[in-house]
């Protein structure tokens, strides 16, 4: 930033501002754009939301600034890169941290939550090319976090080795968990994530908390061998995740809403690992080692973790039995929800095991004949007693944490899974989530295609949720307007489904996104509120706002 542009700042007094800076920071970009204050003021005026808002309110408009900053004016862009939030991060030392700094970090984080780590690795380039700014450990340690959402393990290792030969900065704890966690997400490259497991300690210092082993486990979790050397070097320093916590005496249940010993966490760790990947001799070996060597008491989330292994590892339906009569006699643990349908999966193809399962989920019905369980006219999962496919639950689960991680293919890999390995058909929530995780990156063709997929191969109705998302993949996918606009009417007219203020966000950012179509993103606004009555929110306005500065600064108009 130049000389002139803190001059400025001075006189305006800006470190006096006070939250709601939100608005604040919109009326500034439109005089960084040359545009009419006044106007902007008129637009400005119909922004009413819970102070809750605003902090979604300043992540789109650091998206604005950041704009703006590769635009003339940059001295306005500078002075609102300056400009304070008086609920800004602070610093370990206790030193005041640098305002621009604090700005910078936050609007790496902005990126890395809407999974856009190219977005975050230009802002960290920016601000010390650019700005002549310094990050901090707080702010590589935001920008390995974008990375890791991604699964970009390679620009995540190479942000590690930068801060230490570059500029002398330490990481921490945080920062090597997000490195390992970029690794396991990035394909499970365990290889580089024990290599910095083991220089974190060794070179540094760092003791592994209880997300580190964690992510470590999670990159690990394809490799038997990777698996038990993590365990030798957990072993070898007695440091299991969460090692600065007490140990767990002997026989401890772990229940009752105490914390967990760390010893009883790592083996929670390991035996989820077995059941990922099927080994349920392994899970069945930890259980044991776990009770018989170190005097530990599993609690409910490793017998399931076991049970589940079972079902994984080909329907081992006698092992998964016993897990769950041993954890109610032995420990006295009620198995819960989750429990349950992994043993119901692992025995699937028995119907004897099947009916064992529920007179121990009903006991007051253990007196009569248990009822038949027939497979489900959906072609998938069982009926009977109170549970109903809890296999799909399970996956619709699993592709809502694909989608959340950025990993588009990891969940429509596990929708193809579910239909053509197991016979199972999925339903609404399971395409909901897929096209969730495809909006999340941008996949508007994919998007659409399930969209009608569901329709036309399955016979299902998609709902307010499915039609939202996939209209903001239109949005995020390079402003596809036409298509979102479509879907639009569609779910009106054919589904007569009506939309919520998020549908609108998505339909106008759509808008904005594609060339600035101003004019029909203020229609969409004008028709929320007098068709459906409903209220535009922070996002909302964004949105219409954008829309106009990319359609030829119509603030006027506006």
């Amino acid at each position: 930033m130049r000389a002139s542009d803190g001059r400025l700042g001075r006189r305006l007094r800006l470190p006096e501002l006070r939250p709601p800076q939100p608005l604040l920071v919109l009326l500034l970009l439109t005089a960084a754009a040359g545009f009419h204050g006044g106007s902007a003021l008129r637009v400005g005026r119909g922004l009413r939301a819970p102070r809750r808002a605003w902090d979604h309110a300043w992540d789109h408009a650091w998206d604005h600034a950041h704009a703006f900053a590769r635009a003339p004016a940059p001295s306005h862009v500078g002075l609102l890169m300056a400009a304070p939030r008086t609920s800004g991060g602070s610093v370990s030392s206790g030193e005041e941290p640098d305002p621009a700094v604090v700005r910078y970090t936050k609007g790496i984080s902005a990126c890395g939550r809407n999974l856009d780590w190219e977005g975050a690795l230009r802002l960290l380039e920016e601000m010390q090319e650019k700005d002549g700014i310094a990050p901090n450990t707080i702010t590589y340690n935001a920008a390995i976090t974008a990375c890791r959402n991604c699964g970009q393990w390679e620009p995540a290792l190479a942000l590690l080795e930068e801060m230490q030969e570059i500029h002398g900065i330490a990481p921490n704890v945080i920062t090597y968990t997000a490195a390992i966690s970029a690794c396991a997400q990035g394909g499970g490259q365990w290889e580089h994530a024990l290599s910095l497991l083991k220089e974190m300690r060794e070179q540094h210092g760092i003791v592994p908390d209880e997300r580190t082993y964690s992510a470590a486990v999670d990159a690990c979790r394809h490799n038997a061998r990777a698996l038990a050397f993590l365990e030798e070097m957990r072993k070898k320093h007695g440091d299991a995740p969460g090692a600065a916590s007490q140990r767990t005496a002997p026989g401890g249940s772990g229940h009752g809403g105490e914390k967990e010993g760390p010893e009883v966490v790592a083996y929670t760790k390991e035996i989820i690992a077995c059941a990922k990947l099927g080994d349920w001799k392994g899970a069945l070996r930890l259980l044991e080692e776990m009770q018989e060597k170190r005097g530990l008491t599993p609690n409910g989330m490793i017998y399931t973790a076991a049970i589940a292994a079972c079902a994984n590892g080909g329907g081992q339906w006698r092992p998964a039995i016993g897990l769950l009569e041993e954890m109610q006699e032995k420990h006295g643990i009620a198995p819960d929800e989750r429990a349950y349908n992994a043993a119901v999966k692992a025995c699937e193809k028995n119907n004897l095991a099947l009916d064992l399962i529920e007179e121990m989920r009903n006991p007051k019905k253990q007196g009569a004949a248990p009822k038949t369980m027939t497979p489900s006219k959906a072609g998938g999962g069982w009926r009977g007693g109170d549970w109903v496919d809890p296999r799909v639950v399970d996956y619709n689960k699993q592709i809502t944490a694909r989608g959340k991680r950025g990993d588009w293919r990891g969940a429509l890999g596990l929708l193809k899974e579910m239909q053509e390995k197991y016979s199972l058909a999925p339903n609404v929530r399971t395409y909901s989530a897929a096209i969730t995780a495809c909006k999340n990156c941008g996949q508007w063709e994919r998007a659409l295609a399930l969209l009608e997929e569901m329709q036309e191969k399955h016979g299902l109705t998609p709902n307010v949720r499915t039609y939202s998302a996939a209209i903001d993949a239109c949005a995020k996918g390079g402003g596809q307007w036409e298509h979102a606009l479509s879907l639009l009417e569609e779910m009106q007219e054919k589904h007569g489904l009506t939309p919520n203020v998020i549908t609108y966000s998505a339909a106008i950012s759509a808008c904005a996104k594609g060339g600035g179509q101003w004019e029909r993103a203020l229609s969409l606004l004008e028709e929320m509120q007098e068709k459906h009555g409903i209220a535009p929110d922070v996002i909302t306005y964004s949105s219409a706002i954008s829309a106009c500065e990319k359609g030829g600064g119509e603030w006027e108009r506006a």
